[in-house]
């Protein structure tokens, strides 16, 4: 029975060292996406900008026209 117990913890003790590798994948990776997210929304925000512009000067030229 004792042996079985000493058995049990060490592949307990395996699985958390497994569960902590995943974890620090996991939150390198959650790093990543959080970059690639404020890079797409400073990207969208510009696209915005300029779409702006275009459209204030379309509606410049529709009324010259």
């Amino acid at each position: 029975m004792t042996e079985n117990v000493f058995d049990e913890w060490d592949e307990l003790t395996g699985d958390y060292k497994e569960l902590e590798a995943t974890n620090k994948i996991y939150q390198v990776r959650l790093e990543e996406l959080d970059e690639y997210q404020r890079k797409c929304q400073k990207s969208i925000t510009h696209q915005r900008y300029r779409m702006g512009i275009i459209t204030k000067s379309l509606v410049k030229l529709k009324k010259t026209g």
